[in-house]
């Protein structure tokens, strides 16, 4: 079952589930590191970059995609 969600995945693009799972993430971790006694900022910390990066390269790749989706639409003349 394995093989197969593997196989599917390499023809999908892998990074638009990846980058939502690391921000999810840290976001997860970010909130448990502070519910824990006692609390552990160093996972807090680690985690709050985790997110951050997540969301700084989901944004990246969105205005990738936007970006070439505007230069793929061929222009059309109106007369």
């Amino acid at each position: 079952m394995r093989l197969i969600l593997i196989v599917f995945l390499l023809h999908r693009d892998a990074f638009l589930f990846w980058y939502p799972a690391v921000t999810c993430t840290g976001v997860i971790w970010s909130r448990y590191s502070t519910v824990i006694t006692p609390k552990n900022w160093n996972l807090f910390s680690v985690n709050i970059v985790m997110a951050r990066t997540g969301l700084y390269q989901l944004a990246r790749k969105i205005q990738h995609d936007y970006a070439s989706e505007a230069k793929a639409e061929p222009a059309t003349v109106n007369e």
